[in-house]
């Protein structure tokens, strides 16, 4: 369902809303923050007592961790 969700709010935020960040659904037993990628989307499930929008950008600064690329000095920070 979450890639049907993304193609529908995808097309309509490259309207006129200026694109797509994420999508949260509110389901009765938990929150689905669900996040575009180039090759895909990734889903989060989150308590219905935590604000799912507080995982965003946490979630983001590790998404650009994972596809930054690995330099010289990259790899000393991670492996000393």
């Amino acid at each position: 369902m979450n890639p049907a969700v993304l193609l529908l709010t995808r097309r309509r935020g490259a309207i006129d809303c200026g694109g797509l960040e994420h999508v949260v659904i509110s389901y009765g037993n938990f929150h689905q923050l669900v996040i575009p990628l180039d090759d895909g989307h990734l889903s989060v499930a989150i308590e219905r007592t935590a604000y799912p929008q507080s995982f965003v950008a946490p979630i983001r600064r590790l998404l650009n961790k994972e596809t930054a690329p690995v330099t010289d000095a990259s790899r000393q920070r991670r492996f000393g």
